[in-house]
């Protein structure tokens, strides 16, 4: 399955939603403030098992998607690291990948783009 754009509408995901080729992704992270100043980036799983978009998988940015060898937040994951975690969601070179995220959009952005 080809997305016909690189966003698509709440309209065509839902005219889509259960086709097997389609693969859709909650990427949310919230950040909290810190005492001091600064924040605390938080996996934003507890909303998604609240409710998410039909058929969504929840990917974690901060634990799944990160490298774990290094302290620095958010790193991309080594290459192996990455396809196994994908693999298991049951992305293959055929799935149309769709990334959302509650609040700011930054995360599914990232999600996008470490995809690209």
């Amino acid at each position: 399955m080809q997305l016909p754009i690189p966003l698509v509408t709440t309209q065509w995901l839902a005219d889509h939603l259960g086709e097997p080729e389609l693969l859709i992704f909650d990427t949310s992270v919230h950040l909290a403030h810190k005492e001091g100043g600064g924040y605390l980036p938080q996996s934003g799983r507890d909303n998604f098992n609240h409710a998410h978009i039909p058929g969504a998988q929840f990917v974690d940015l901060i634990k799944e998607l990160a490298d774990p060898d290094t302290n620095i937040p958010f790193m991309m994951p080594k290459a192996e690291r990455f396809r196994d975690i994908l693999q298991g969601y049951g992305v293959r070179n055929e799935s149309a990948l769709v990334f959302y995220n509650d609040g700011i959009p930054m995360w599914s952005t990232r999600a996008w783009w470490m995809f690209r």
